[in-house]
């Protein structure tokens, strides 16, 4: 392994178990501190005691780090309880999803990256919500379309997805059961809290289950980060014991074909990020076996990073192009990045049935307007097929079209 990689999850350990920590003296910090920016969790390290061999331009770099994560934490804090007014005044049942119902099983949970403000309601509130919160302000800067469950809104630069459903299963039996999972935590809702400030989510199964839907959406596609796994590992720790795998857990994520994900990934979690419980669980008779697994997840992971921003924007592969077997899928992988890139087409539905001449177009722009158009294809065809291998490996189905 690389010894940037090496130096990374060294600092990981010791940012979230107390882990020592012993680093080269010839470490290269920009390429340290550029590698855990790209994995969105350099914020995590910030309050790390750093060798004393550390650049001290460094150690004030992360120190003044510590403060606007601190102050932008609070600031998400109050958009997330403005949301939650607005929608307990109409009685209208709501939960967070990742976010702060993540961030509650970390030690410190402000060090946790935030992004937008995910929420869900039930599917009978959606326009309801979608109305009330257009009339407080919120405005609209994504609507729904046969690609997207959820609308995404903003206000005072803090971006909220209001979702429908929760999940992006092309076979609609997972998405059902993951529906029927959710819908019945939210009948059910807990309380978490995030320095003082409580909000509604899901109890413990189907909160892990949305942050296992979660990874296997990244998996095939964006792009698996560390923030990713490290919310799982955080939520493993917090949670899932080896009973409550054995009771419940289990059957839940086999239902949705994502018990291997989990399994894997915690045993990763346990060799590359030190999570100290040692879990029956996640263990096999092959011990070898799903340690080369898991060092397949730890190289996608490292050579992705959050939402596939390592592999660069514009990337060619839309989804599942490049493996797409049949001319059927990849028309609606088209059609689906038509809709998803084009303003005017998501806002006029009558544009709609022409989507997959825009995503054909895109598709050509992209591939033959840069340098090295050709190696670059195939670099990115040989990534989606690593990409695939993954999501065979790990038996998680209903990803493509027709599986």
């Amino acid at each position: 392994m690389d010894g940037i990689y090496e130096s990374e999850l060294a600092l990981l350990r010791a940012a979230l178990w107390d882990a020592p920590l012993s680093l080269p003296a010839d470490t290269d910090w920009e390429a340290l501190t550029a590698e855990l920016k790209a994995q969105a969790v350099l914020g995590l390290v910030c309050e790390t005691e750093l060798p004393a061999g550390a650049p001290e331009e460094v150690k004030e770099r992360l120190a003044d780090l510590s403060l606007i994560r601190g102050a932008k934490f609070y600031q998400y804090l109050n958009a997330q309880e403005e949301l939650l007014g607005i929608l307990k005044k109409a009685d209208i049942p709501v939960v967070i999803l990742k976010g702060c119902a993540a961030a509650v099983s970390y030690p410190k949970p402000y060090l946790r990256h935030m992004g937008d403000i995910d929420f869900l309601v039930p599917e009978e509130f959606f326009e309801d919500a979608d109305k009330l919160l257009q009339e407080n302000g919120f405005s609209l800067i994504y609507g729904l379309t046969p690609e997207k469950t959820h609308i995404t809104l903003s206000k005072n630069g803090i971006e909220f997805e209001l979702h429908l459903h929760f999940g992006s299963r092309k076979n609609p039996e997972y998405r059902r059961e993951i529906d029927r999972q959710i819908l019945a935590g939210m009948k059910n809702p807990v309380t978490g809290d995030c320095l003082g400030s409580s909000f509604p989510m899901l109890p413990p199964l189907a909160n892990g289950l949305v942050l296992l839907e979660h990874m296997a959406h990244h998996l095939s596609g964006e792009g698996l980060g560390m923030r990713h796994v490290i919310d799982w590992m955080m939520y493993v720790h917090k949670y899932l014991t080896d009973e409550f795998w054995e009771t419940e857990f289990k059957a839940a994520a086999q239902r949705l074909s994502l018990d291997e994900l989990a399994a894997a990934v915690t045993w990763m979690c346990g060799k590359y990020l030190g999570l100290p419980e040692n879990l029956a669980w996640c263990s096999c008779k092959d011990g070898e076996e799903r340690d080369v697994l898991a060092d397949a997840i730890m190289e996608y992971v490292l050579s992705s990073g959050n939402f596939g921003r390592k592999k660069g924007r514009g990337s060619l592969v839309e989804g599942h192009l490049v493996t797409s077997k049949n001319i059927f899928s990849i028309f609606k992988q088209m059609h689906g990045s038509g809709i998803y890139h084009s303003r005017a087409i998501e806002k006029h539905k009558i544009l709609r049935p022409f989507a997959w001449i825009y995503g054909a177009g895109r598709y050509i722009r992209l591939t033959f307007g840069r340098k090295g158009a050709l190696s670059a294809l195939k670099t990115e065809a040989d990534n989606a097929k690593q990409r695939q291998k993954l999501l065979d490996d790990l038996k998680i189905k209903g990803i493509r079209d027709g599986s």
